[in-house]
Order: C-alpha cells, then structure tokens, then sequence
C-alpha cells in the first residue's frame, strides 16, 4: 500500500488490531496511516434556497428562463462517513445568503466528495449530484466523477411498492426518527438572511443524513445490484494469510462469511447451479462464483 500522505510505496505494517484496522509507517516521510474507514463511503445532503422569477399576474402559467429574477444557491450541506458517529456541514453566512453567494460552501463539499470512494443519496442522482455538478462547473472546479453512486430512492423503487418513497415515510414506516418540521417560513428566513434560520436549516439537513444512513443499512440488503466494497478493502490488505481458509468477506458490508454457510442453492437462467447463502449480517443474498460439479447443460 502506497502512504497516503507523500504516494511513497516505502510503507511498514506496524500492528493489525481484532477489527482488521492496520496500522502503517511511512519510512520516506515518517508519518503514520492506517487503513481505518476503508473504502470510504459518504452520506450526504445539500439544502438549495429557492429560485426567484418574474411574472406579470399569478395563476397557472410558463415561465421561462428569461424570468428567472435569482437563481438557487447552496444553502448548506451536511455529510457523515459510514458509521462515523460525527457529521459534517457546512452553511452560508448571513452575508452569503443576502448576497446570495455560495462559492465559500461549494467549495468545502467539493473537498469532500474528492475523498470518497462511494456517495450515498436519496434522490441524489436526480437532485443533490447534479445540483452540485453545476455549483463545481460554474466555479471552475474540475470534474470529480471518480466515485460511485448508491441512491436510496432508486432502489427503494425498484424493490418496494409502498405508498410513498420519500425518505421520512420510509424512515418512520420502518420505526425510526422523522424529519425536523420545516415550512417555507424557514427558506424566507435563511435568503432574508436570518442567522436563526440558518441554523435551522442546517440542523434539518443533519438530521437527514442520519435518518438516510438508517434507511440504507436497513434496504441495502434487499438491492438487486451493489458496488463491491471489498474490491476497494483489497487495496488495503498487504499481506498474505489476512483471510482465513474458506473465508470470504461479503461485497455489501465487508463482514466474513465461511463457506459451512453456503448451504443453498442459485439457478441461473441458463440452469447453471451455484452455492448460495444470506448474508448473516447485512441479509444480502450471496453467491460463490465457481460452479457446483458435475453439470452439464445440453441444448436442444
């Protein structure tokens, strides 16, 4: 493993503890790392202001781009590493949201988001991603499409027929905490540039990413598709023997898992059988990916 603070590859195993965390010293620029939080996933959200048009009556009409009068600005954003207990976040100023000016908040998400390996949303791939793709692009900031994307929302969707996928259904549907009660009362505050409001806003956009952490590692079990986390875990193990014989770590959650578990049985389309089983700690339906023997699939 190459040290993460100067790329030197001259890196030392100093001590592995009970929980896989290894401990590691760089001999080129004498600092210390570990492979803590590997891969590194990030729940985020963002909170925009609303954009402001012109119009000449009221009533139900087309606006066009012409009208628009002030366009949306990041009010702020909130972010926690997967089962981190601390968050992250970041808001305008009173200031900032007078002018309404977020370069100062863009910027610090921007950092962020360079850091991960994977994103969490809900709704994100619709909302929150595109809205700051735009934010980075109009700040002059490079692209940083290296991560990948779990959105909550989508495979709620493709998974669930329930009467409502917003995230404060699904969340109090399965037993936990809802949102902060908000009205619009809240956004006129926050762009008149109230500091209360503010503070509001952004203690909302907190409690949402706890609220989609719960979400996730209560659905993620279900998805149909997953990124592999262990592929990144791989980055990380440096020496041989870290797995013991027969133990395989799950692509979800990165737990062991022992081949006396794999005792079901997955058919593919073509008839192919594999050995199977459930994740005993996230529920997910594995698979291993050699063959049971002895088959032999004729065509007719």
């Amino acid at each position: 493993m190459d040290c993460p603070h100067c790329k030197s590859p001259e890196t030392v195993l100093s001590s592995v503890n009970k929980h896989s965390i290894k401990r590691l010293y760089c001999k080129f620029c004498l600092k210390w790392s570990s492979n803590f939080g590997a891969p590194k996933v990030l729940l985020f959200d963002i909170e925009t202001s609303r954009t402001e048009f012109t119009a000449w009556s009221t009533g139900k009409q087309y606006l066009g781009w012409k009208q628009i009068a002030k366009p949306k600005f990041i009010i702020c954003w909130s972010a926690k590493w997967l089962f981190s207990p601390d968050t992250m976040s970041d808001a305008v100023t009173v200031q900032e949201a007078k002018r309404r000016n977020d370069k100062r908040v863009v910027k610090s998400i921007y950092k962020l988001i360079n850091q991960a390996d994977f994103v969490i949303t809900h709704n994100g791939d619709r909302f929150d991603i595109k809205e700051l793709n735009w934010q980075f692009l109009l700040n002059n900031l490079t692209p940083n499409n290296r991560y990948k994307s779990i959105d909550t929302l989508k495979k709620c969707k493709e998974i669930f027929g329930v009467p409502s996928y917003a995230m404060d259904y699904l969340c109090q549907e399965l037993g936990y905490n809802g949102k902060h009660h908000t009205d619009m009362s809240l956004w006129e505050g926050v762009e008149a540039g109230n500091q209360t409001s503010i503070n509001d806003m952004s203690a909302y956009c907190s409690n949402d990413i706890f609220m989609l952490e719960d979400l996730y590692l209560r659905t993620r079990g279900w998805y149909k598709t997953h990124p592999s986390f262990t592929g990144y875990m791989d980055m990380y193990r440096i020496l041989e023997g870290d797995l013991e014989e027969g133990e395989y770590l799950c692509p979800r959650c990165g737990q062991s898992i022992y081949k006396t578990k794999f005792t079901k049985k997955w058919r593919t389309p073509a008839g192919y059988i594999y050995k199977s089983t459930n994740c005993p700690h996230c529920g997910c339906v594995l698979r291993k990916t050699e063959r049971m023997p002895g088959q032999r699939i004729e065509v007719k």
